[in-house]
């Protein structure tokens, strides 16, 4: 009698299980189903030479970071890593944690985001206000260790958005795929070169996927803070190596993560924070638009590929993200003391920037 009741009740939990993570996995369909593609901006060089930006920079229920939780989650679920009654736990900081919180929180899941001390209160709010819980660590040493604790434990899942597990996220949700397809439907035309910061490298990564799978023959510039990724990894240092801590929320801490793929990227370009700082405060008052700085490096680097184009008339199409609104850094970068007590001019790049705009009309 006990053995079949053992035998009855296996397979039944064993179902219900199975049931669960298809509903998670329907969840997931969902929510992709149920949010428009980003809107994008064209910028018109007056050359045939133009730039789509994909904003991004609705809330977090519409942003790119959403669709790589989701897949990241999506992923997880198929593994059978994540099952009923486990949490969600996830080393990041800013957006990213932001955002998983309210992915977790679409699905029902608790989360718990490690992340660092010096995180401002503004970033850990959105993060429990989300749902989320937060683990803080004294120092990167001790995010490391408190995520080994995480994952030793039974009842838990740790996301890495680091580990190569996650890196290409080759569907139809990924980043790159949704950059071409909300490109291509609001301009009519496939770019044919894509600028985007490098940062843990899964824009890159995803791109050159969705390209590949199109047969696309695509270029990929990886732009990153001068100091970053592309001094420690690829040794291009256009501006000299800075140990001083750079200002820019979403750039490359100045190490390789190993969700980065180096062929993902054809060539890279460094941009300084000064210049990518010019571009926020351009964007703004030109044109009422706003943007984060990781952003503001982006487009830094797609105007200096379009200075490239210019003389040879190619009718090319850049694409570039708009990864954050700048509402979140007016105590920061559009902030004149806040940029004087850290001791960043940008009067000169601005300058810079405007002679580039204008010699590209």
């Amino acid at each position: 009698m006990g053995i079949r009741s053992t035998v009855r009740n296996g397979p039944a939990a064993h179902n219900d299980t199975c049931h669960w993570q298809a509903e998670k996995l329907r969840l997931i369909e969902q929510v992709h189903l149920s949010n428009p593609q980003p809107k994008v901006v064209s910028l018109e060089s007056g050359t045939g030479n133009d730039i789509a930006l994909v904003d991004e920079r609705q809330s977090l229920g519409e942003g790119n970071k959403l669709w790589l939780a989701l897949e990241m989650l999506r992923l997880k679920l198929r593994g059978n890593a994540l099952k009923p009654g486990m949490r969600v736990v996830q080393r990041s900081c800013g957006s990213a944690a932001a955002t998983m919180a309210y992915a977790c929180a679409r699905l029902e899941l608790p989360f718990t985001a490690i992340v660092p001390k010096d995180l401002t209160a503004t970033a850990m709010e959105r993060v429990t206000a989300h749902g989320g819980e937060l683990a803080v660590a004294d120092n990167p040493a001790d995010a490391h260790d408190l995520e080994a604790s995480y994952t030793i434990r039974p009842g838990y899942t740790v996301i890495d958005q680091y580990s190569a597990e996650v890196r290409a996220l080759p569907t139809r949700h990924s980043p790159g795929e949704r950059m071409l397809r909300s490109t291509s439907v609001a301009v009519g035309r496939t770019p044919s070169l894509v600028v985007t910061a490098v940062g843990t490298g899964t824009t890159a990564n995803t791109v050159r996927f969705a390209a590949s799978d199109r047969q696309l023959n695509l270029d990929i510039v990886g732009v990153d803070i001068a100091g970053g990724i592309l001094t420690d990894y690829v040794g291009l240092n256009l501006h000299g190596r800075s140990d001083a801590s750079h200002c820019l929320e979403g750039a490359s801490p100045g190490y390789v993560p190993p969700s980065f793929i180096r062929t993902s990227v054809d060539r890279f370009l460094e941009v300084r924070q000064e210049a990518a700082i010019a571009v926020c405060h351009f964007f703004k008052d030109e044109f009422n638009y706003e943007m984060g700085p990781s952003s503001g490096m982006a487009m830094f680097g797609a105007l200096t590929e379009l200075q490239k184009m210019k003389d040879r008339r190619e009718g090319q199409l850049i694409a570039t993200f708009c990864y954050d609104h700048g509402e979140r850094y007016e105590d920061t970068i559009f902030n004149h003391a806040f940029l004087k007590e850290k001791g960043l001019e940008i009067a000169p790049w601005r300058e810079t920037l405007e002679k580039l705009i204008a010699d590209l009309k």
